[in-house]
């Protein structure tokens, strides 16, 4: 049984501030692209989670930058629900990298980008609650390092510390694992400038307690991972 009660599970796929004028700018912006054609007539019967999948399709295989653009600024309307599939695509790009697959050669680098800047750009209780329940679901760990180079990346950005909000919403194992592998990614090269020029925002004694805790902790976190 995970920290998110039934309630607050059915909650999560109807967090989202859709309006009228977005969905037809949607609907605009497929009628554009090539084959979206018969597909829009389709849409008036297509549930939530249906026209979130055609706008997702859309945002990643569009040959329009513009396009593209624009539906990332829609994406995190759709609330938590978008919460996966971003972290999945932001995971498909991680995966080239550490293969050192070079340039992608079925989408554009951008689409990595607009998709972490989807992101962030989602209210944190939103944003919180959706990554909560994609890592509760994520048994194999398989997007947690996705996830922990995401929190490090929005760590210093988010007025709200969503940290405090995981540790609410997430099983304490889960939770666990999530802060040793913060910790790890915070403590890389790529991040240690941050943390020293951020220190006075008092974020950066937050970290020092998360090194204090996995140092004392480090088979619990082993026996999670």
């Amino acid at each position: 049984m995970t920290a998110l009660s039934t309630l607050t599970r059915n909650a999560l796929h109807t967090q989202h501030t859709l309006q009228s004028r977005d969905i037809f700018l949607i609907c605009q912006l497929a009628s554009t692209s090539a084959g979206a054609e018969n597909t829009l007539e389709e849409i008036q019967s297509w549930s939530f989670e249906q026209f979130f999948g055609f706008a997702c399709h859309l945002f990643i295989t569009t040959e329009s930058s513009n396009i593209r653009k624009q539906l990332a600024g829609l994406l995190p309307k759709f609330g938590a629900i978008a919460t996966l599939s971003l972290v999945k695509i932001v995971h498909y790009f991680d995966l080239q990298d550490r293969n050192q697959s070079g340039s992608n050669p079925h989408f554009p680098t951008e689409v990595k980008e607009l998709a972490l800047q989807a992101l962030e750009n989602m209210p944190v209780q939103t944003l919180a609650s959706g990554l909560a329940q994609m890592i509760e679901e994520d048994t194999h760990s398989i997007l947690r390092p996705t996830v922990a180079a995401f929190l490090a990346r929005v760590f210093y950005k988010k007025e709200e510390d969503i940290l405090s909000l995981l540790s609410q919403y997430l099983s304490k194992d889960s939770w666990y694992a999530i802060e040793a592998s913060l910790v790890q990614e915070l403590s890389s090269p790529q991040h240690e400038q941050v943390v020293v020029g951020k220190s006075n925002n008092g974020k950066f004694n937050n970290i020092c307690a998360f090194q204090a805790r996995t140092s004392l902790a480090e088979k619990p976190f082993t026996e999670v991972a």
